[in-house]
């Protein structure tokens, strides 16, 4: 088990797209969003998302890590910096892979939409190997009001969202619940 805080830092879709006032809040708002601090609970490939931090902490990495916390800490920091600045990790699981040097992640997202509702999807993020300075997004899902999720007899889980079914076999059990 490891608390791990990672820095939120600017993302190029953040700083370089023209976007309105509106979109983003005004400048003071848009700074305070790229500052901020995420807090993971980890424990056995897999993290939950703590709580928001709000005060600034410069250009500085909180990378705070437990010896025992093996390849994850960075791996979800790469994650992060993939993310608009409005996107939180809410949950992020390492999978089973067919492909022994591979590492997969899910990774539940969520944001606030418009009216305040949150909105939520599942990315598939891949890493070519558990030192990886990189990662890409394989798979978006969108969860929409008629996602089931059920559960399977060997640890792992299926997804059904839009009449399409995904199934999900983290790496321990005990990650996921």
């Amino acid at each position: 088990m490891a608390l791990v805080t990672l820095q939120r830092s600017p993302t190029p879709s953040a700083t370089s797209s023209a976007s309105t006032s509106e979109e983003f809040g005004n400048d003071e708002e848009r700074k305070a969003n790229l500052s901020l601090s995420d807090s993971f609970f980890m424990v056995k490939g897999a993290a939950l998302f703590l709580q928001q931090g709000n005060s600034f902490q410069g250009q500085r990495s909180l990378l705070h890590l437990h010896k025992n916390a093996g390849e994850l800490p960075q791996h979800l920091q790469l994650m992060i910096n993939l993310l608009r600045s409005e996107d939180r990790i809410k949950l992020a699981v390492r999978l089973e892979s067919s492909w022994s040097d591979r590492v997969r992640y899910m990774v539940v997202v969520y944001s606030n939409g418009r009216q305040d509702t949150e909105e939520n999807i599942l990315l598939g993020v891949d890493f070519t190997n558990k030192e990886s300075k990189s990662c890409t997004i394989g798979m978006v899902l969108h969860l929409w009001s008629d996602t089931t999720i059920r559960l399977d007899g060997d640890g792992g889980f299926s997804v059904n969202t839009a009449g399409r079914t995904h199934v999900f076999k983290p790496v321990s059990v005990q990650a996921m619940w």
